[in-house]
């Protein structure tokens, strides 16, 4: 099954002038009614992957994916490298010298790349997000039901409240 233009249409309206609501429609092609919009991270990576072709779904298990491994904590390391040099571009940390867009493209290479290694091996980082945003949210509330924060803000997760259990996904 597949989404329609008239799909779209009929649940699309809003107050906004008819032009701006035909804008979503400059990408459509009806014989292939895709609209990149609605990917996920994992999707516009492994597009990235196929058409690269780079590897993609690698068994990590089976056999030797050191190098694999190796040029991917690289590339991560050089984007959390240069979203760093981003936020320390000023004279002190978070500074207003600091380029909010600049921040804002490394923030999105160093995520890109985090979500590179899981497809690389097949894994469903979109669900751990999803999993680990849910044990977030339960963690952060203790057992009386306040939460709780350390002096610079940060909140102070629940010890008792389980972890996330991942292990299915990979």
């Amino acid at each position: 099954m597949s989404i329609t233009k008239e799909d779209i249409m009929r649940i699309g309206m809003t107050s906004e002038p008819i032009e701006k609501q035909l804008e979503l429609f400059d990408y459509w092609d009806e014989e292939h009614p895709h609209d990149p919009r609605l990917d996920t991270p994992t999707d516009m990576v492994k597009e990235y992957h196929k058409t690269a072709g780079l590897p993609y779904d690698v068994d990590y298990s089976k056999g030797d994916t050191s190098d694999l491994f190796r040029l991917r904590g690289k590339l991560i390391s050089e984007e959390y490298e240069e979203a760093m040099g981003e936020l320390y571009e000023g004279s002190e940390f978070g500074s207003e010298d600091v380029n909010p867009v600049n921040l804002l493209k490394e923030l999105a290479d160093l995520v890109y790349v985090v979500y590179a290694t899981a497809v690389t091996f097949g894994w469903d980082l979109d669900e751990a997000v999803r999993r680990v945003h849910e044990n977030n949210m339960g963690r952060m509330y203790q057992q009386d039901g306040s939460i709780k924060r350390r002096e610079d803000g940060k909140v102070l997760k629940n010890k008792n409240y389980p972890k996330v259990n991942l292990e299915d996904l990979v």
